[in-house]
This record gives structure tokens, C-alpha cells and sequence, in this order.
């Protein structure tokens, strides 16, 4: 059960809880698969109010430290049909009915210098505000993938539920979401994964986020990974949304 505080606030103790919950998750996890910690940074820089270029930056040391990958890419953004949202992010995409992304990935494996991917992101990401001040995405997205061994590309579905709670002066948005893959070179549902965590809106122009996901291969080798993120989203907009 939640606890509130006599003004019907979460009580203070709810993000240890939920962290706790987390790092139980991947506890559990860890015997039984491979494990990968990423981090992140995303930078948003407004064009207009509706519009956003994000540079990504991310890396990762791999499954046991043995294959590091940096990935690099820059996106343009576009939100439109503004809502009244009960989520508290610096993100304008969260506050839209639908917003689309067309982006690019440098990907690299820092220690195999002939593995390079050049791929495309096409994503469109309708949202939906819910009763209990829960609000859903279901995000579409195409990888188009400029492998070594040529291109291809992969169809991807994810589904996301999100609430804010507010904590004192503190605001705590957890989240749950559940995706799943699409290969065209094999004609197949080749994975999907499910996803928790949590991000909080620090200021208007600076967001931390971090989450716990388990993703598992539907063909052969069926194989399980499991993923910790941090990820850091700086935000320079000289305009309110």
C-alpha cells in the first residue's frame, strides 16, 4: 500500500521503496543471464515551439565488461496537438498527443573497429491521457540498418503507462512499458522486453531518468539480457511550450 502525508502526498520513503524494488529486480536477474549497465546523455536544443533537434549520446562496457559500444546521433523532433498532462517532465513530446522522431545512429563496438552500424530511426508516438492521471504512449519504430553485412531493417512496438507522483517539493514519475521486435530478414518476432523505472523533473531545463529492463530472444539462440540505464536529458528552449 502507499503511504500519504496528512496534506495526501506520497510519503517521503516511496522512491527508496521503488529504488530498492529495482536493484531487487536485477539482484534477481543476475544469476540467470547476461548483464549490461548503459548511460546516457540526451540534448535537446528548441527550434520553435513545436520542434526540437536531440543529440544522443551513449555508451555502454557490454555484457561482462567484454564489448564496449558508443553510440552517437543526432534526431529532429516534432510534437503535435498539446494536451493537459498530468505528467511532470522537461520533455514537450510528453504533453502531446503524437509526436514523431527522425533521427540517425553511429554505433561502434569499441573493441571490434570492422563493427560499425549507420542506421535510421523513423518512430511516431501517439499518447493518451488516462483517468488516475495515468497517461499511455504507443510508440512505433523503424531501424533502418546499415549493417557490415548489409542493410536490413527491424520493425519495433513499444507500450508505455506512466504516472507522476509528487513528493513534497519533489515530483517521482515511474513508468512501465513492454516492447517487442520485428525482423525482416527472417520474416519474425525475433525479441521483446519489458521495462521499469523512473524519472524526475529536476528543473525546467534538466531531467534524470534510470531504469531496470529484461529483454529476451524469441528465435534461436534464445537468449536473455538484462539492462540498467542511467540517462541524463539537458534541455535549452528559449521559449515556454
Amino acid at each position: 500500500m502507499v503511504e500519504r502525508n496528512s496534506r495526501g502526498l506520497l510519503s517521503a520513503t516511496t522512491p527508496v521503496r521503488l529504488l530498492l524494488l529495482i536493484i531487487a529486480l536485477v539482484g534477481a536477474a543476475q544469476a540467470q543471464s547476461s548483464n549490461v549497465f548503459w548511460s546516457q546523455v540526451d540534448t535537446y536544443v528548441g527550434l520553435t515551439p513545436n520542434t526540437d533537434l536531440m543529440f544522443l549520446a551513449a555508451g555502454t562496457p557490454g555484457a561482462s565488461d567484454s564489448q564496449p559500444r558508443l553510440t552517437l546521433g543526432p534526431n529532429f523532433d516534432l510534437q503535435l496537438w498539446p494536451f493537459l498532462s498530468h505528467i511532470k517532465s522537461s520533455n514537450p513530446e510528453r504533453r502531446n498527443h503524437l509526436s514523431f522522431r527522425a533521427g540517425y545512429r553511429y554505433v561502434r563496438n569499441l573493441y571490434g573497429h570492422d563493427y560499425v552500424q549507420n542506421n535510421g530511426v523513423l518512430e511516431l508516438t501517439p499518447r493518451v491521457p488516462l483517468p488516475l492521471k495515468l497517461q499511455m504512449a504507443d510508440r512505433s519504430r523503424i531501424d533502418l540498418r546499415g549493417l557490415h553485412t548489409g542493410f536490413t531493417w527491424r520493425y519495433r512496438n513499444r507500450l508505455t503507462l506512466a504516472r507522476t507522483f509528487d513528493i513534497r517539493r519533489f515530483n517521482l514519475t515511474p513508468y512501465g512499458e513492454a516492447e517487442i521486435f520485428y525482423n525482416c530478414e527472417t520474416g519474425q518476432w525475433s525479441q521483446y522486453s519489458y521495462t521499469f523505472g523512473a524519472f524526475s523533473k529536476v528543473t525546467e531545463k534538466v531531467q534524470v531518468e534510470s531504469w531496470y529492463k529484461r529483454q529476451t530472444t524469441i528465435t534461436e539462440p534464445i537468449t536473455t539480457t538484462n539492462v540498467v540505464e542511467v540517462k541524463l536529458s539537458l534541455f535549452f528552449r528559449s521559449f515556454i511550450n
